[in-house]
């Protein structure tokens, strides 16, 4: 195959991946890549070849109907377009599939740039997520952010966050809390019109991952913000539950409540607890950290965090509800309260029940998943500048992530 090709191949796969995104925007990159590669679908067009059952490998079967059902009303339609505009004068007939072409959804995916975008947001067609077609009302930006992005420079970090006040503000006229799905829908919409502008672009211009990472955690963490007071917008969805051992004993894993946590302030006790004995825990923890001469408790220090453990999970409920306490209490006094909360083992264990994402897992997962990567960077010679703080932080590192 030819360079040019090769380029053209490209630039339809993009397409292809940016239809299905459109319709499932959570989608990773790699799985997204993997069923298309393995069903052979190398244009749109070939898109509407996939039934629902080529999909069961990949895809839950929600996200298989939702990404047949977006095919058929974004295929069957005029919404195959060249991506120059028609000429008016010409009579209107339907525009083949070309490795040229364009998918787009009902209507217009990527907002419009501030110097011709409407006043208004345009209405959803009927069957079309809102965050499929959200435009962004640029006549609410401020003037300085608008010349910015007219100049493709980047807005300043006051410029920025005031952007994503009044981005958020109007996505909540459509959803009072959007999941980060739909954050990620509408963000990487406006990183790809305003990439300079709003893109993850490091100092040699290299774009990291989708571009979206920065701008979307500005996103949801502004939407978690704002439903900081409002409990019902906070509970939005349950979760599959934890995998458990057998007999394991574990706190109920609760709906995403705030900040993408799912144990924020539970108000169950473990069974066969009470507040009393759990305050009694408490103290066993404090006498453990202090080295009390006794025949129970032999550990001092830090090094006593193994034997703290189980009992900074059993008394987990009254430490979110101290951490929890408004005012909130210093640092010194927390670190003087629930000393092994300091502690590495039994910070990724609170971490743990706080969120249901183990640190250590998600560590190794994505050394496997990216260490290739990392190692072809390290043989660079651009990286080679970067290699003392590269060490350095390896050496940080838990020793169980290495093995």
């Amino acid at each position: 195959m030819s360079r040019e090709e090769s380029e053209d191949t490209g630039y339809v796969r993009r397409d292809v991946k940016e239809a299905v995104w459109s319709f499932l925007p959570g989608l990773p990159d790699d799985l997204l890549t993997t069923m298309l590669d393995e069903l052979g679908v190398e244009s749109i067009e070939d898109l509407t070849l996939v039934e629902e059952r080529d999909l069961v490998k990949y895809l839950k079967p929600i996200q298989s109907r939702k990404l047949k059902k977006g095919i058929k009303d974004g295929l069957v339609t005029l919404n195959m377009e060249l991506v120059s505009a028609p000429d008016p004068s010409a009579p209107s007939s339907p525009t083949p599939c070309s490795p040229n072409t364009t998918f787009q959804p009902p209507n217009q995916l990527l907002p419009s740039p501030p110097s011709t975008a409407p006043s208004t947001s345009s209405a959803s067609q009927p069957g079309v997520p809102w965050h499929v077609d959200f435009r962004l009302n640029w006549d609410q930006v401020s003037s300085a952010i608008r010349l910015r992005v007219e100049k493709e420079e980047r807005p300043l970090p006051d410029e920025r966050k005031a952007f994503v006040v009044v981005l958020v503000d109007q996505m909540m006229q459509h959803d009072r809390n959007p999941t980060r799905a739909m954050c990620h829908s509408v963000v990487r919409n406006i990183v790809r019109s305003h990439p300079k502008s709003f893109g993850d672009i490091g100092k040699h211009g290299d774009t990291a991952g989708d571009g979206c990472h920065s701008p979307l955690q500005q996103v949801k963490t502004r939407v978690e913000y704002k439903n900081r007071n409002n409990t019902l917008a906070q509970r939005r969805r349950e979760r599959r539950p934890h995998t458990e051992m057998a007999g394991e004993a574990r706190l109920a894993r609760g709906p995403v409540d705030q900040y993408g946590c799912v144990r924020w302030g539970p108000a169950d006790l473990p069974e066969g607890e009470t507040e009393a004995t759990l305050e009694n825990m408490k103290r066993d923890l404090l006498n453990i950290y202090s080295g009390m001469p006794s025949t129970v408790f032999l550990e001092e220090g830090m090094s006593g965090a193994e034997r703290a453990e189980p009992m900074m999970e059993k008394t987990y409920v009254i430490l979110r509800k101290y951490l929890n306490k408004v005012p909130a209490a210093a640092m010194s006094e927390i670190k003087q309260e629930w000393p092994f909360l300091f502690s590495q083992k039994c910070l990724f264990s609170h971490f743990g029940l706080l969120t249901d994402i183990d640190v250590l897992q998600k560590l190794q997962e994505a050394i496997s998943r990216r260490g290739q990567t990392i190692l072809d960077y390290c043989a660079t010679p651009r990286s080679v500048m970067f290699w003392p703080a590269m060490i350095q932080t390896l050496t940080r590192l838990p020793a169980s992530c290495c093995s």
